[in-house]
């Protein structure tokens, strides 16, 4: 993307695919993390 010149864009998945996605878009809105991921993921990496 960056070297197409197409900035404010990043790599997204979407079910099986690599999309294209709009970083505006997806910061438009904070989203939370579960908590449960969250705890799984901590007893991998502190």
């Amino acid at each position: 993307m960056q070297r197409g010149g197409r900035y404010g864009c990043m790599t997204a998945l979407r079910s099986e695919r690599i999309v294209e996605g709009d970083l505006v878009e997806a910061l438009a809105a904070p989203r939370a993390l579960d908590q449960s991921l969250y705890e799984t993921a901590a007893a991998f990496f502190g």
